[in-house]
């Protein structure tokens, strides 16, 4: 994972995932077994990638800042989610 900050305009983070899904067609791929939060500030940006990933057969949670996000984080770690 990596994090670069922009002082003003937000912070990206990229995530890469080694799943074998990767060498498989876009019709073929299922990532039924991945739970997503996605966060950002912009709404059409966060409804786009939880859409694409919920096509994929994943479930996804919304957040529109990372306060939200990691209020989110927090009370699904505290439930044992």
């Amino acid at each position: 994972m990596n994090a670069k900050v922009s002082r003003g305009e937000g912070t990206t983070f990229t995530v890469v995932l080694d799943i074998p899904e990767a060498e498989r067609q876009l019709e073929e791929i299922r990532l039924d077994q991945i739970d997503a939060l996605i966060d950002d500030d912009d709404d059409i940006t966060l409804q786009t990638t939880v859409d694409e990933i919920e096509v994929l057969g994943s479930a996804a949670e919304q957040a529109h800042n990372g306060a939200e996000a990691i209020k989110m984080i927090t009370g699904r770690h505290e439930i044992g989610g």
